[in-house]
């Protein structure tokens, strides 16, 4: 049996379809409060809990042999805390995990995760990742670069804003380099992360073939799209004075104080990173972000507005 938190999530979804196509039992651990539509038609065992629960993880783990730990939020919204559920939400999982006798983790990290209190985002990833270390289980920690495909938030929301025009914001001197990977490839890389040895006790980061800075990714996307815009940086100090008025008129802001910290960090690794462990290409975003398209002009209004993409599949 193989427990997967996070299971109705972006990247979840796709590694518990995955997974039961190719004959594996498969628990999902899945908050009351969670929409379910992502595992209908799909044969799966469903346990209502919550990382931050440990009671409703030590029921979760029982005969189970792998987990596999997506959990994490990136924006902090009330209780849902970086601290919370990125670092104590972890070592939840690790010890209900280790109490049960599970014999492989495999948990979902980010690049750039570090010891660095200033970067917190990072840092609590990085707690995370001490937990899994610790944990006395075999296990495989991946780091991927920031994720695309239907449905992602990153590439959807640039996009949203370069569909509203006539001006593309790049936020920062826009030279920060990122290295996209498709969703569907890091699906992949979790599978045989599950089944293969090699990479046991390794930290493994993941990242497209190619490395593309913010401005690249902004050109990219109005060339996808067939727009003309003109491109405007926007100093990071303004981003400072605006986020606070933005993250009281919105319920999603465009970015946030933490997402801001981070925007002049590099997030790419070896450009053969997925190729070296996992023996497959992976898709570049160039040609794979025709979904964008499909955008029409409301819903790049509402996303600006503070709403998620609606075609989460």
């Amino acid at each position: 049996m193989i427990l997967v938190t996070g299971a109705t999530g972006y990247v979840g979804r796709r590694v518990v379809r995955r997974l039961v196509d190719e004959g594996e039992p498969v628990r999902c651990l899945v908050r009351p409060s969670s929409n379910l539509s992502a595992l209908e038609g799909i044969e799966v065992e469903v346990h209502s809990g919550d990382v931050t629960d440990p009671v409703s993880l030590r029921s979760a783990c029982e005969g189970v042999d792998t987990v596999v730990h997506l959990v994490a939020v990136i924006r902090e919204k009330g209780a849902g805390t970086f601290d919370r559920v990125n670092h104590h939400g972890t070592k939840n999982v690790v010890e209900a995990a280790r109490e049960s006798g599970v014999k492989r983790l495999v948990h979902q990290s980010a690049i750039g995760a570090r010891p660095d209190p200033g970067f917190p985002y990072l840092y609590s990833k990085w707690q995370g990742e001490q937990a899994v270390e610790g944990s006395g289980i075999p296990h495989v920690i991946l780091r991927p670069s920031i994720i695309f495909g239907r449905g992602d938030e990153f590439i959807n929301a640039l996009a949203a804003a370069v569909k509203l025009g006539p001006v593309a914001p790049i936020i920062g001197s826009g030279k920060a380099m990122f290295q996209p990977i498709f969703v569907e490839d890091v699906a992949t890389c979790i599978l045989r992360a599950v089944r293969d040895e090699e990479h046991i006790g390794k930290v493994v980061e993941i990242g497209g073939p190619e490395q593309l800075s913010y401005k690249e990714l902004v050109e990219t996307i109005i060339r996808t799209l067939g727009a003309r815009r003109l491109k405007i940086n926007i100093p990071v100090f303004a981003m400072r004075l605006l986020i606070p008025v933005l993250g009281r008129l919105v319920p999603h802001p465009p970015i946030t104080p933490a997402e801001l910290g981070m925007i002049n960090l590099d997030n790419v690794t070896d450009l053969d990173s997925v190729e070296k462990n996992f023996e497959f290409k992976p898709r570049p975003i160039g040609g794979n972000i025709d979904y964008i398209m499909d955008m029409s002009w409301w819903e790049a209004f509402t996303i600006s507005a503070g709403f998620r993409p609606a075609r989460r599949w």
